[in-house]
């Protein structure tokens, strides 16, 4: 869906229609995160041949990645600050619009991958690190001082990294600044 091509268009489109099912042009992170629950499962189904691992548990797991990916793409296009009729207060800023939907794609595919790599790092969910030579990068990491390196820690280290290096994903994900 993020690629630049007929086929990568045509995919965006049909994604589209799945992750905007009232048409009002904006998605919500609720919206957008049962579009993902959806293509998974219909590309992982229970009792496939395909392996152990259904859709829903993918999208359980790399629940996580959506609300960054929301966020990021969420804020590229500028609004005018007009609240939307019907909500409390607001604005297309408060969600992905369809010029937002292929960043929003893009952006989930890297967070995704950043998970997946803190997870296996964090030793899924057991939280440990002791290795002396990773204590500065530790550092950086931890934001808030708090002993633990938080996902959104993770992806916020990574995201500069990657920007500072000019990295294409760098590129992406600096977007929206």
């Amino acid at each position: 869906m993020i690629e630049k091509s007929s086929q990568g268009r045509k995919l965006l489109i049909d994604g589209w229609g799945v992750a905007d099912p009232n048409g009002n042009g904006l998605c919500s992170l609720a919206e957008l995160e049962n579009f993902v629950k959806v293509k998974l499962e219909s590309g992982y189904p229970k009792n496939s041949k395909l392996g152990s691992t259904n859709g829903l548990e993918l999208w359980a797991y790399f629940r996580p990645c959506y609300i960054r990916a929301f966020n990021d793409a969420k804020d590229y296009k500028k609004d005018d600050g007009t609240i939307i009729e019907g909500t409390n207060g607001s604005t297309a800023d408060d969600f992905v619009s369809k010029a937002e939907f292929r960043l929003f794609c893009g952006y989930l595919c890297i967070y995704a991958a950043m998970y997946d790599g803190f997870s296996r790092i964090d030793g899924f969910g057991a939280g440990k690190e002791d290795d002396t030579t990773a204590l500065e990068a530790w550092k950086l990491m931890d934001i808030n001082g708090g002993g633990f390196v938080l996902f959104d820690e993770w992806c916020t280290y990574l995201k500069a990294a990657e920007v500072n290096q000019g990295s294409s994903i760098g590129a992406l994900l600096a977007v929206e600044e």
